[in-house]
């Protein structure tokens, strides 16, 4: 009977470390946009996924390097309003199983955050009688532009509005 006792102590045991060591599934963090680029007064949400248990099981923390964004929050997602480019940097969420002292932390994601594009718009000619069309240009820094699909109109003819 000893030894039955000691081999279930034992797999508990083994179980245990299983469960609270790297080899359970890693926690995940994402950016809820298709790009990692941004501009200075765009926000970017964060999401922070511990692939085990409940949301509401953990408490979640979002770091980027040395700065501590958010600390042993119950939510998982975090809205960042990117106010500047001191935002640049590598993000990282850990999260605290509130049940036990299991702590494990996710991936780094990378975002850059740079000044917005300036455009131009310019009209073919500046006198413009009732009834005739305007060509209207408008053009991007193209060294802003990172990563951005910009759209171009060409406006031939600007329609008279009543």
């Amino acid at each position: 009977m000893g030894n039955t006792l000691l081999c279930k102590l034992e797999f508990i045991f083994m179980l245990y470390s299983l469960l609270h060591s790297g080899n359970t599934r890693d926690a995940e963090l994402t950016i809820e946009h298709k790009s990692s680029t941004f501009y200075i007064g765009e926000s970017v949400t964060f999401k922070c996924d511990m692939k085990e248990g409940r949301e509401e099981e953990w408490t979640y923390t979002l770091k980027r390097e040395d700065w501590t964004l958010y600390s042993n929050v119950p939510q998982r997602r975090f809205v960042l309003n990117l106010s500047s480019k001191r935002h640049n940097g590598v993000y990282q969420c850990c999260g605290h199983w509130k049940s036990s002292d299991s702590t494990k932390c996710s991936n780094r994601v990378s975002i850059h955050v740079s000044d917005r594009p300036r455009s131009t718009l310019t009209a073919g000619t500046t006198t413009v009688s009732v009834g005739d069309g305007v060509t209207l240009s408008c053009s991007v820094e193209k060294s802003a532009v990172v990563g951005r699909k910009v759209v171009q109109k060409n406006l031939h003819t600007l329609n008279r509005i009543n």
